[in-house]
């Protein structure tokens, strides 16, 4: 059985409420199940993901346009991607 591959993917890159969750969810995930990966706008806050050994992926996430959106369509593609876990407003454009 093949795992579900999740993205859970952010619009910041400082350390917030919806980026702990975010960190917590990866954390726990059962990884015989599911590969995990988190995308932010870099910094301090992917550098902390990367330390605690998630698979952090620096895309700027911070609004719509449309080399953003592309970048974003080709990490999908490329990991082939089952689940977008967008937290926040911003990172659901």
């Amino acid at each position: 059985m093949s795992r579900i591959s999740v993205l859970h993917l952010l619009s910041t890159r400082s350390f917030g409420g919806a980026e702990l969750v975010a960190g917590q969810i990866c954390r726990n995930l059962d990884r015989d199940r599911f590969a995990v990966a988190i995308a932010c706008n870099g910094g301090d806050l992917l550098r902390k993901y990367r330390a605690d050994g998630l698979d952090g992926i620096e895309i700027d996430a911070s609004g719509f346009r449309p080399r953003q959106a592309a970048a974003f369509a080709g990490i999908v593609r490329k990991r082939r991607v089952d689940v977008v876990h967008a937290h926040g407003a911003r990172a659901v454009l």
